[in-house]
């Protein structure tokens, strides 16, 4: 954690843009900390033979959709992230309010549902604007992927050496089934991470994560200056396929100076993310038009 927070702390000076954000993140790293994991020993809900089995074909641990997430930790965070939001941040929005009505009527299952089902409406912003509506609808997803973080977290630590064993190499996460949020390059390979579960896996160099295509006619990258020198030696890019319009953002581990953190990394490449859609790219897994 105290690594993490020396980062954050020196992104905030760097990125000055993504203030916002990282000061949102720097509150939920403290309230991650007074909080805590809570008793999550033996979290999978199921028999552990059988969920080897499910890893070695090709099926994750968990899918939120088919089955509850039973996890009474995750609720009792949820409506903390939201006071978190209003009293220290000042975020004071209807939304945010039926948010948290809604959870303490026993809704937040049925929320958390609906963002695995890709129901919650997300779109991409700098979170600059703290008085509109859209930072809120921003960060709804956010803060219910925050809310379930330690649950998947420690199933992704709990059969990190099964999901070793099993030799995974799906688009998808191993843990909560959902499509990998970004791509690592290290020395023995490609890997995709799971912001959700900070879980991480190989995947083959040169493969579309979204429809599986290896043409490479059809795959592609474009990099951006950010403040790190010239685009050689940027260590962000945006992969692209040409066949099916999605995108996946990719960290080079390789060019990357100190420790590489995904979720703070995700912050400080939102204009990838704009630059991806403003070309007709779409984020694998990401629905950005339902309310």
């Amino acid at each position: 954690m105290d690594q993490s927070w020396n980062i954050l702390n020196d992104y905030k000076q760097k990125f000055p843009h993504y203030g916002t954000l990282l000061e949102i993140m720097k509150s939920v790293y403290r309230l991650r900390r007074e909080t805590g994991p809570g008793d999550r020993r033996n979290s999978y809900p199921g028999n552990r033979t059988e969920a080897v089995e499910r890893l070695r074909s090709g099926e994750s641990l968990v899918n939120p959709v088919k089955y509850p997430i039973a996890d009474f930790h995750s609720k009792e965070y949820f409506l903390s992230l939201l006071s978190l939001l209003e009293t220290v941040h000042g975020i004071d929005a209807n939304s945010l309010r039926r948010a948290a009505a809604m959870a303490a009527e026993n809704g937040y299952e049925e929320m958390a549902l609906d963002l695995f089902a890709g129901k919650v409406y997300e779109e991409t912003g700098d979170g600059s604007d703290s008085n509109g509506d859209d930072v809120v609808f921003n960060i709804m997803p956010f803060l219910l992927r925050e809310s379930l973080k330690p649950y998947f977290s420690s199933l992704a630590a709990e059969f990190s050496a099964e999901i070793a064993g099993a030799d995974w190499s799906q688009p998808f996460c191993p843990v909560c089934s959902q499509p990998a949020d970004m791509a690592i390059i290290r020395d023995d390979g490609r890997h995709l991470f799971c912001l959700q579960c900070d879980c991480e896996w190989h995947f083959k160099r040169l493969q579309c994560p979204v429809c599986g295509n290896t043409s490479t006619e059809e795959l592609a990258y474009f990099t951006v200056e950010n403040g790190n020198g010239g685009s050689d030696d940027d260590p962000y890019r945006v992969d692209v396929c040409h066949r099916c319009h999605g995108y996946i953002k990719t960290i080079d581990a390789r060019k990357k100076e100190g420790l590489l953190i995904p979720e703070l990394e995700n912050i400080i490449t939102i204009h990838l993310d704009l630059l991806a859609e403003a070309e007709g790219f779409q984020r694998i897994g990401r629905k950005t038009s339902a309310k």
